[in-house]
């Protein structure tokens, strides 16, 4: 991203933010017209997956929100 400059990059991050959101839509939204009756998608990774892939969804999740939380603080701090 540095690389890129502001502009691009926030270019970038919008775009992977819409395509991410528009990409959880769509499994929400024929998930919804099958036979499961999950409307989360750690339920839909429960019934896909089990219940070791709905809590490796969690820890991803975490792991990625952490993530973002200290490139925050250190962006913060520089």
């Amino acid at each position: 991203m540095k690389v890129l400059g502001v502009g691009p990059a926030l270019c970038l991050i919008v775009a992977v933010a819409f395509l991410s959101d528009v990409s959880v839509e769509f499994l929400m939204r024929y998930t919804e017209c099958g036979p499961s009756k999950s409307y989360s998608y750690a339920g839909i990774m429960r019934e896909s997956f089990g219940r070791l892939g709905s809590v490796g969804l969690q820890v991803c999740v975490v792991i990625t929100n952490m993530g973002c939380l200290i490139v925050y603080l250190i962006i913060i701090e520089h």
